[in-house]
């Protein structure tokens, strides 16, 4: 904690050379896997790659989403 009572959080790496080699292979593995599953679903959701980009980012990161599209279209 700092003298204000404020905790300091870590310093973030400045460059893939700071990263240990577990990191870059859990950030190689996380890269992978985006990278197939978007591919997996482009296959069935046809045209809608930023779609599927920001769904996916949003489960990775553990969060939440909402759809909203052209009506009739679902």
């Amino acid at each position: 904690m700092s003298d204000h009572g404020i905790a300091k959080t870590p310093h973030a790496p400045a460059s893939a050379d700071e990263l240990r080699g577990d990191d870059l292979e859990a950030v190689r593995k996380l890269k992978s896997a985006f990278v197939s599953i978007k591919q997996q679903l482009g296959r069935i959701i046809v045209g809608q790659e930023e779609v599927i980009e920001e769904l996916l980012i949003t489960r990775f990161a553990k969060g939440h989403c909402m759809f909203d599209g052209v009506l009739g279209l679902a």
